[in-house]
């Protein structure tokens, strides 16, 4: 039923002003999706993995610059900032660097993402163009994106992020979704759908030349 339905959108919903090519790309996708469930349960796990993965990484790259910058290990302190999980340390440590250590959790996260997101996606994807390798290399960057945004907004106005840290949704994010829109339209650039469609293309015209081919006498 969910599928039937996002496919009505995409098809005949004009309201969204879609590009016929990404109408096009979007319907592909949804194929594939309906054609091998086991994509779907794929996909979850990778999002889950990243998602959990960010967040061990961001956490302990505040943890390892505390350390770095001067404060002792029983006084830093781990726990929840709202709804996010936290490393933080007393307000007496004033005059140590606060801001490498505000920067150091979204930027580390981001930089590790990034580092897996060329050295195995791109790669992989220039190689052999597939559906399920660039939507592995999409949630991988919505992650970057995500982490670019939380640490630039935990860093240069970290008092907001504190102030909104028990809402989801709120001025200070602006930052987030920003950032996030910019790494997708960047993930679109790096893995350009026009080679998957391409070979779609190949993959269906190969099939009827065989068949083609096979009709004749």
């Amino acid at each position: 039923m969910i599928y039937w339905t996002a496919e009505f959108v995409i098809r005949y919903w004009r309201v969204i002003r879609v590009s016929k090519f990404l109408q096009q790309y979007s319907l592909v996708m949804l194929s594939e999706i309906r054609k091998n469930k086991l994509k779907i349960i794929c996909l979850l796990a990778y999002f889950i993995t990243v998602f959990l993965l960010a967040i061990i990484i961001h956490e302990f790259a505040h943890f390892l610059t505390a350390l770095t910058i001067g404060v002792p290990f029983s006084e830093i302190e781990i726990g929840w900032i709202g709804y996010n999980p936290g490393v933080t340390i007393p307000d007496r440590f004033f005059n140590v660097p606060l801001d490498l250590f505000y920067y150091s959790g979204g930027f580390s996260a981001a930089f590790v993402l990034l580092c897996g997101y060329f050295l195995v996606w791109y790669k992989r994807y220039r190689d052999n163009p597939s559906f399920m390798t660039w939507a592995y290399s999409a949630i991988t960057m919505t992650f970057i994106g995500m982490q670019l945004g939380q640490g630039y907004l935990e860093g240069r106005f970290h008092a907001a992020y504190i102030f909104y840290a028990d809402s989801l949704f709120n001025a200070a994010s602006l930052v987030v979704y920003g950032l996030f829109a910019l790494a997708m339209f960047s993930h679109f650039q790096f893995f350009p759908i026009t080679e998957l469609m391409g070979q779609k293309r190949e993959l269906r015209q190969g099939t009827e030349d065989t068949i083609a081919y096979q009709r004749s006498p």
